[in-house]
């Protein structure tokens, strides 16, 4: 289906960072965590461990046109 646009929710921060600047090497290790990583948290300054599951911190819209998948439009959620 060339062409046509759809978009889906999916992560738009993991560990606090912005999806779209997570190198693929560190999103293929994230995405193999089964439950909470040991990740420290970058919102709390004591060093404390993520405590989210899976170290997903927001959602995001993200769209799909064509060939090129994954561009994030911005939205959080």
């Amino acid at each position: 289906m060339r062409g046509e646009e759809s978009a889906k929710y999916g992560i738009g921060e993991w560990y606090g960072r912005p999806i779209e600047k997570i190198p693929s090497a560190d999103r293929s290790r994230y995405a193999k965590v089964k439950g909470k990583n040991k990740e420290p948290c970058p919102f709390h300054l004591d060093g404390a461990m993520c405590n989210k599951a899976a170290g997903v911190y927001s959602l995001a819209l993200h769209s799909c046109r064509g060939d090129r998948k994954g561009e994030h439009d911005g939205t959080q959620g």
